[in-house]
C-alpha cells in the first residue's frame, strides 16, 4: 500500500506546520522511495526531513536522514557518501542517543571499507562496537565485529579477524 501511504503523508504535510512532523513525513517519505530504489525521491524526503529536523533542532532525525542519504551514496559507489556520513556523525556526536551513533558509525564504517579506506573503517567499526554495547544492541555489536573481522581477513590476519 505505498502509494496509499506517501498520499497519507503528503496530507499530513498540508495539515501541519510543526516541523516534527513535517521531518518524520519526509523521512518516511524518504524511506518508502528508498526501498523501491527510487534514488532522486528519496534523497529529496531526506533533504526535506534533514532541512525540518534542524527548525526542529532534531540532531536525531538529521543524523539519521544524513546517514540515509549516505547509505544511498555508498550502494552507487559515490565516495561522497562519506561527506554525508561525516555531517552526520558530528549531529549523532552532539546527542546522548548511543543508538544513532552506533547507526553512523557502522554505515561510515561500510562506506570506508567500500572505497578502500580500511584503517578508517575498522576505527568507525570501533565506534559502532563502542556505541551500540552502549545501546545494549548486542546483535548490532556482533554485526560490527563481523564488519571489522572481514577487514582483518582481506589483510590475511586471520588471529586479528578471530
Amino acid at each position: 500500500y505505498l502509494p496509499q501511504a506517501l498520499l497519507s503523508y503528503h496530507k499530513s504535510l498540508e495539515g501541519t506546520t510543526d516541523s516534527n512532523v513535517k521531518t518524520k513525513a519526509h523521512f518516511s517519505m524518504g524511506q518508502i522511495y528508498d526501498d523501491v530504489n527510487e534514488i532522486e525521491p528519496a534523497i529529496d524526503h531526506y533533504f526535506m526531513s534533514i532541512s525540518h529536523g534542524g527548525e526542529a533542532e532534531n540532531l536525531v532525525a538529521q543524523s539519521t536522514s544524513l546517514a540515509k542519504t549516505g547509505n544511498i551514496y555508498t550502494a552507487m559507489f559515490e565516495d561522497k557518501a562519506i561527506d554525508y556520513y561525516s555531517v552526520a556523525d558530528g549531529l549523532a556526536s552532539q546527542t546522548e542517543n548511543p543508538r544513532i551513533k552506533g547507526y553512523v558509525s557502522s554505515g561510515l564504517a561500510g562506506a570506508y571499507e567500500k572505497f578502500g579506506e580500511p584503517q578508517e573503517a575498522l576505527k568507525s567499526y570501533s565506534n559502532a562496537v563502542k556505541y551500540y554495547g552502549e545501546a545494549d544492541s548486542p546483535a548490532k555489536v556482533a554485526q560490527n565485529y563481523i564488519g571489522a573481522a572481514d577487514i582483518m581477513l582481506d589483510y590475511n590476519n586471520k588471529a586479528k579477524a578471530k
